[in-house]
């Protein structure tokens, strides 16, 4: 069983995109899963300061209960932080309802799966035991990093990517470590998601893709991107 997990904050009102228009980018989100990988099971959370309560074609939805701290999260615009909750939020949630995917997929709400993406790619032995992430280089030579330790880095872009359901405890210890990073790198360079995995997932367990056919619109300009 392929599962994927659809992180969404459609109630916000960062960038140059409405509530509603959020909302009907979330369901093509979703439809785009049913169209392009139609056996698999598909998660559902939210973390939307304002609880969402639209209808989607989803199997479970995740319960997310706010307090200070998210509320804070969101005010913030620290999306990494909050994305690391809600995968710390959706992992409890699987053990408690005994989801065990064969091969995990988190994907962005308001980004879609584009053509070519094929799921049965995924079947290949090579993806056994592995991670599979679009990746690019990164120039961090201002202000000089001090994780990573070189002026350009593997960026690995999170808006889609995947990992054997075998080694999905194992990117949950690093969602917490990358948590604590973020928390404390607040204001600096790892205050960052993407960064933070490039830190911690192992090179010789990566399959780099380019690309992983995904498409959407950037959320703080509007522009189309396709990886």
């Amino acid at each position: 069983m392929n599962v994927f997990v659809v992180s969404s904050t459609i109630n916000s009102d960062i960038g140059v995109f409405t509530r509603e228009q959020r909302y009907e980018q979330t369901k093509q989100t979703i439809a785009s899963v049913r169209k392009y990988a139609p056996e698999s099971t598909i998660l559902f959370i939210d973390n939307s300061n304002e609880s969402f309560h639209g209808d989607l074609d989803v199997d479970y939805r995740v319960p997310f209960t706010h307090n200070i701290f998210t509320h804070f999260m969101n005010r913030a615009e620290s999306k990494g932080v909050g994305e690391a909750y809600m995968l710390s939020e959706t992992f409890k949630f699987m053990r408690t309802n005994v989801i065990r995917p064969t091969r995990f997929f988190k994907l962005s709400g308001r980004y879609r799966l584009a053509e070519g993406f094929n799921i049965k790619e995924y079947d290949d032995p090579k993806y056994k035991g592995m991670f599979a992430f679009r990746v690019n280089d990164w120039d961090v030579s201002t202000p000089s990093n001090e994780w990573i330790g070189t002026q350009t880095v593997r960026y690995y872009e999170t808006r889609l990517f995947s990992m054997c359901g075998s080694i999905m405890e194992e990117y949950e210890e690093y969602v917490g470590q990358m948590f604590e990073i973020m928390i404390t790198s607040w204001g600096k360079l790892m205050n960052n998601w993407e960064m933070c995995h490039c830190y911690k997932i192992p090179e010789d367990k990566l399959i780099a893709m380019k690309p992983i056919y995904l498409e959407g619109e950037n959320a703080v300009n509007g522009v189309y991107r396709f990886e």
